[in-house]
C-alpha cells in the first residue's frame, strides 16, 4: 500500500491490487521519465511533507544547541526536539500544480571506483507561500529559542541542494498560541 501511495504521489499510473511486477514496472517508468528530484503531487498540486519541515527544525536546533542538555531527561536538543515537535498538515502544498522549472546541477562524488561526476535535475518553485502548524508538547521548546531556530532554518533552507543555497526562505509570520 505504501508503494502504491508513493508511486501515485510521484505521478505514476497505479491502482490498488497491483502485483509486485506491476509496481516495479511503474517505478521503472517513473525513474526513466523523470530522473529528477521533484515534488510529490496530489489533486491539490505540488506539496512537501511535514517530515521535511520537522527535519529542518531538528537540523537548526542541532546547529544552534548541540552539546546542551534539555529538559528533565537531559537529552541532546535534537533528540529532545524530535520527541516533542510535530508539524501538520502531513501535506504542505506549495500553491502550484506544476513546478516553475527544473534546474540541472553537476554532482561530484567519490566512491570505491574513484571520483565521478553526474548530472542531477531538481524541480523548483519560486517564492511559494507555505502555511503549517508546529505543535510542541507542553511548550517544551523555550520561547526565546524559536526566533533563532527560524533564522537558522531560513539560511539553511528546506529541500534539495541546500549546500548550494537552494531552498532558502523568509518567515513572514509566527504566531505562538
Amino acid at each position: 500500500q505504501m508503494t502504491v501511495r508513493t508511486l501515485r504521489e510521484l505521478g505514476a499510473d497505479v491502482h490498488e491490487g497491483m502485483t509486485l511486477e506491476d509496481m516495479q514496472k511503474a517505478a521503472s517508468t517513473v525513474a526513466a521519465e523523470r530522473q529528477t528530484n521533484g515534488f510529490k503531487r496530489d489533486d491539490e498540486g505540488l506539496f512537501i511533507e511535514d517530515r521535511q519541515i520537522k527535519a529542518a527544525i531538528k537540523e537548526a536546533v542541532n546547529i544552534l544547541y548541540a552539546g546542551d542538555r534539555w529538559g528533565r531527561t537531559k537529552k541532546g536538543p535534537m533528540n529532545f526536539t524530535a520527541e516533542r515537535v510535530f508539524v501538520s498538515p502531513e501535506r504542505i502544498h506549495v500553491g502550484r500544480q506544476e513546478p516553475d522549472g527544473v534546474e540541472m546541477i553537476i554532482v561530484h562524488t567519490s566512491g570505491p571506483t574513484g571520483p565521478r561526476s553526474a548530472l542531477s535535475y531538481f524541480e523548483y518553485v519560486e517564492r511559494p507561500t507555505l502555511s503549517f502548524d508546529v505543535m510542541v508538547t507542553h511548550d517544551a521548546i523555550e520561547a526565546e529559542h524559536w526566533p533563532e531556530i527560524w533564522v537558522q532554518m531560513e539560511e539553511n533552507g528546506i529541500g534539495a541542494v541546500r549546500s548550494q543555497s537552494f531552498g532558502r526562505f523568509d518567515v513572514t509570520k509566527w504566531e505562538p498560541q
